[in-house]
């Protein structure tokens, strides 16, 4: 027997087989699996899920919004929210981030930190109010009622500190007295979400770049378009920075038959984009911004040319010719390209930079060229920048610079007065 004829028959076996196992006869099995599954496909599930009520957390007594111990207690709760951020920043770089090559060991150990951050945030909250019961009352009315707490949405502090008493409030164990003003907390919640609404409706219809999203244009590229930019370009703030310049010049030149540069300017009258936009549009800081630019520039891969005939405005040309594949759509709005950005170019933590020297190397908060060293004048304590002394005493930065700069009704900041510290120490000699 032929080795052909050995397939053909493996082949007939395989195929008999195969019908056998799934036979899509008119059975009244099969039926009811074919009526099923429309059934399934087209199913909408309707869960009458009450609205949350964060009132029934609060439960006995809670200190008075204007006492001294809730303003203790609220101080250090927007210093120890700032420091969670750092932290989390520091240890994942931010919700972007592409942690996926962390190992288990990394992991642990990181998971640890934040174990031990969460202890010494409910010591630290307990030193302000000893009672517990009090304290996670202050927490909640905080976090929920405060005007001060209307851009923060992260509550991690509260469930991760105090997980057993959280978990008995929801289980609705309640206590037995209640002494709180729940028409008053509810009026200022509702305050909150109507000031949340207002600021989140106004950041959906700002236009990041209205010269660019004024162009009613769909734009795209393709799947071939991406392979190359990914073997072209190595690091992933260079991609970024590419996407975002190519998308702006896909947007510029359509419908144009002269070739346009993108300019860099000021002047959005004269058809300029400013630096902060693009890096806004790439989601790079200035450091990441100056490594990506030269690195499209560079010789070996060159993407991008720009032109220096004017200093004040330079220009910029895209090196772009679309390849044949399957086409890939931009989104209309720079705000939706800088959400397609962060989803398929993801941020690497501790990318290395490969222009300039000791380009990796941190520069701590407290030894920044540009800071500026200020004084709390009632115990004459320094602090390196005015971001430090809001950090570590909970208040605002703004607040502490308008005091420095001496503003008219800006002459206290969190109960302390605040002055630079050279202009203090000019004052003294």
């Amino acid at each position: 027997m032929s080795v052909d004829h050995n397939i053909q028959a493996k082949k007939k076996i395989e195929k008999t087989e195969s019908e056998k196992l799934y036979n899509d006869n008119p059975s009244t099995m099969n039926r009811i699996a074919h009526y099923m599954d429309t059934k399934i496909s087209t199913l909408k599930a309707n869960y009458n899920v009450p609205k949350f009520d964060w009132t029934t957390l609060i439960q006995g007594v809670y200190d008075q919004q204007d006492s001294e111990i809730y303003k203790n207690v609220k101080r250090k709760l927007i210093y120890l929210n700032n420091q969670f951020n750092f932290l989390r920043n520091d240890e994942y770089g931010g919700y972007d981030c592409d942690v996926s090559f962390e190992n288990e060991d990394t992991k642990h150990v990181n998971c640890c930190h934040l174990l031990l951050f969460f202890r010494d945030c409910r010591n630290q909250l307990l030193m302000e109010q000893p009672d517990i019961n009090k304290l996670v009352n202050d927490l909640i009315i905080c976090y929920y009622a405060d005007k001060s707490f209307m851009q923060i949405d992260n509550r991690s502090i509260l469930w991760n500190c105090f997980a057993s008493q959280m978990i008995i409030r929801i289980k609705g164990k309640k206590s037995a007295e209640k002494i709180y003003n729940l028409g008053e907390l509810k009026k200022q919640h509702e305050k909150i979400l109507e000031k949340k609404i207002i600021a989140k409706h106004k950041y959906e219809n700002k236009k990041d770049i209205p010269m660019v999203d004024d162009i009613e244009a769909k734009i795209s590229i393709t799947d071939a378009d991406k392979k190359f930019v990914n073997k072209q370009l190595t690091t992933q703030k260079s991609k970024r920075l590419y996407y975002a310049l190519l998308y702006i010049w896909l947007k510029i030149n359509t419908g144009n038959e002269k070739e346009q540069w993108i300019k860099i300017g000021t002047n959005p009258k004269h058809g300029e984009i400013s630096k902060a936009q693009i890096q806004r549009l790439s989601g790079l800081q200035h450091r990441a911004f100056s490594d990506a630019v030269q690195s499209c520039c560079a010789e070996g891969c060159k993407m991008i040319v720009i032109n220096f005939d004017n200093i004040k405005v330079p220009k910029i040309k895209v090196l772009y010719k679309k390849q044949a594949g399957k086409e890939i759509n931009f989104p209309d709005t720079c705000k939706k390209m800088r959400s397609w950005i962060d989803r398929y170019v993801k941020v690497s933590r501790n990318e290395k930079y490969e222009f300039g020297e000791n380009s990796n190397k941190k520069v701590n908060r407290e030894n920044r060229k540009n800071n500026k060293a200020v004084i709390r004048i009632e115990d004459r304590e320094t602090f390196p920048s005015i971001a430090i002394a809001a950090e570590q005493n909970g208040i605002n930065a703004n607040g502490i610079s308008a005091c420095c700069l001496g503003r008219k009704n800006h002459s206290v900041c969190g109960g302390y007065h605040w002055m630079y510290l050279s202009e203090y120490q000019q004052i003294k000699k």
